[in-house]
């Protein structure tokens, strides 16, 4: 976990002292080998914004071909089982120093579509439970873009 400060605001110490309490408050709620680093960067407001693509297909068509790939904007996403109750995700991370594995995190009326599931909490605590499969458009979304290009 990256926890952005001021530039020169924060002692080596102090952030080795507040790494090690973030660190214990996350795995007091479960999250065990989770890093903390703290990193110096600096927020600039922009007047005009980030200059962002065009999604004006008069003008430029391509970006409009683009956007349901780009995991920044969310990546749309659905249960291979019922591709109809589609969602988001949007954040990537890695499971662990020796695991390769990256997930996609994401809500979780996403990954147990209520009408299909219970609204109850969820757990893996073993490998032999068994995973869920997510796809990539699922099946308004796929249409949509195969539609668009």
């Amino acid at each position: 976990m990256w926890i952005g400060v001021k530039h020169e605001m924060l002692m080596f110490e102090a952030a080795v002292t507040a790494a090690d309490a973030v660190k214990d408050i996350l795995r007091q709620a479960g999250f065990l080998n989770i890093e903390v680093a703290f990193r110096e960067s600096e927020v600039m407001c922009s007047v005009g914004g980030p200059k962002l693509l065009s999604f004006d297909p008069l003008v430029d068509p391509i970006p409009e071909f683009c956007k349901a790939f780009t995991p920044t904007l969310g990546l749309s996403i659905a249960l291979l089982r019922t591709p109809h109750y589609e969602g988001t995700g949007a954040l990537y991370f890695h499971l662990g120093r020796d695991d390769d594995r990256i997930a996609l995190l994401t809500a979780a009326h996403v990954a147990r579509p209520p009408p299909k599931f219970a609204n109850t909490s969820m757990s893996y605590e073993n490998t032999s439970q068994p995973q869920k499969e997510i796809i990539a458009l699922g099946s308004m979304g796929y249409p949509n873009v195969t539609n668009t290009m």
